[in-house]
């Protein structure tokens, strides 16, 4: 197995694998109910769709498919991509994906059609696992360029480039409430930004390259997966004492600064025109 998810209500499991096939199971007895077969290539992704009907799948074959479960019928095929196709992801409303892939590029689908909606240009290395915000506004890709980028999700369009890691950006994932980017790094930080302008906020360092960043639900936890080239990988959890509303940010400054914003750090920080 090279990827696993869980259906939205539990009872199923999903899983792609190196045979190029794709299985769902029964999350209670283990039991295989259906094997989606078409990739010619290891499976590296598989998601089911937010209401669980539909899967989707990453491959190296360089396509991405879209299946329905009740069925296992392949609905479309994704291509576009000349490379590897290391992830693929649904828009929270189910009616948008997502793929990344070693060609340098993302690329946004219909969902419903598979058809190409565009291509996300900019990256100038491998892109890695991409993804919706909570609201589906917006998308954020890790590069091996050392970057992150956010992009518009509805059109494609290139919003901020996240620059400040020193290496391969390993991952890249938004806050619950979409406020904020978290970023991890081979250059043993993972890095804070404010998602509606791409401004850093905070950075962590560690002892090891980091491999992965995971927000709670609640948006107040990171779980952070560091180690990976020691040969020891490194569990930690940091509360976010920054993380949250507004609201939640102002009583975090307000504690740590000695004055005012100005109108114009209110507008950089905040967002505020007054």
């Amino acid at each position: 197995m090279i990827s696993g998810a869980f259906s939205p209500d539990g009872r199923r499991i999903l899983t792609g694998g190196a045979d190029s096939t794709a299985r769902i199971w029964d999350a209670a007895t283990g039991r295989i109910l259906a094997e989606l077969r078409g990739h010619t290539g290891p499976v590296r992704s598989a998601v089911f769709s937010p209401d669980g009907k539909r899967a989707l799948t990453a491959s190296n074959d360089k396509t991405a498919r879209l299946w329905e479960l009740a069925t296992g019928r392949s609905l479309a095929e994704l291509r576009g991509h000349t490379g590897i196709v290391f992830s693929a992801a649904f828009s929270q409303d189910g009616r948008r994906v997502v793929t990344a892939s070693d060609d340098s590029t993302a690329r946004l689908w219909d969902a419903r059609t598979g058809r190409p909606v565009a291509v996300l240009q900019g990256h100038t290395g491998r892109v890695g696992p991409a993804l919706f915000s909570p609201d589906g506004k917006l998308v954020v890709t890790p590069g091996a360029d050392h970057t992150a980028r956010l992009w518009d999700g509805n059109t494609g369009r290139s919003i901020a480039v996240l620059r400040g890691h020193s290496d391969m950006v390993t991952s890249a994932t938004f806050s619950p409430d979409g406020g904020f980017v978290g970023t991890s790094s081979f250059d043993r930080t993972i890095r804070l930004w404010a998602a509606s302008t791409g401004k850093p906020f905070a950075r962590v360092s560690f002892n090891d390259p980091v491999l992965a960043l995971v927000f709670s639900p609640d948006g107040r936890t990171l779980l952070v997966n560091s180690g990976v080239l020691s040969g020891l990988e490194n569990v930690f959890l940091y509360t976010c004492q920054m993380c949250g509303d507004l609201h939640t940010v102002l009583a975090f400054a307000r504690g740590r600064v000695a004055r005012q914003l100005t109108p114009e750090e209110q507008k950089q920080f905040l967002h505020q025109d007054r």
